[in-house]
């Protein structure tokens, strides 16, 4: 099924202009029926959770090409779905999890900071009843 490129750009959170300029490398190129730019819905879905798992740019480029390959090859919307879990099992191995570790780091790390600046306090104190 294909689905108006800026509904799509909607869906994954970018807009009209953001997602043209994007066109190719970091979103996949819309196909054009008549006057009216297309993407295939299976692109879009797969896109979209690409963003929800955090992919970087590097993984973002590299789904992108593999969507336009499947899509020069006509691929069926099962193998858009198979790419994109491929993708996802291969980020696994090579431990893209660790960015969520960095994260909490960061955030207890920032913590910390708010706890010495209030004098060692913490944010919520124990009042007595």
């Amino acid at each position: 099924m294909l689905i108006r490129f800026t509904q799509a750009l909607t869906e994954i959170g970018l807009g009209r202009s953001k997602g043209y300029a994007l066109a190719g490398d970091l979103v996949p190129t819309p196909l054009m029926v008549g006057s009216k730019a297309m993407l295939p819905q299976a692109e879009a879905d797969a896109l979209r959770l690409a963003i929800t798992a955090g992919f970087d740019d590097n993984e973002r480029r590299e789904l992108v090409h593999k969507l336009h390959a499947a899509r020069a090859a006509l691929a069926t919307d099962a193998e858009v779905r198979a790419i994109l879990e491929a993708m996802q099992k291969e980020r696994r191995a090579r431990g893209a999890e660790s960015q969520d570790v960095v994260l909490m780091a960061r955030r207890s790390a920032a913590a910390k900071k708010l706890v010495a600046r209030r004098g060692g306090k913490p944010a919520l104190e124990e009042t007595g009843a």
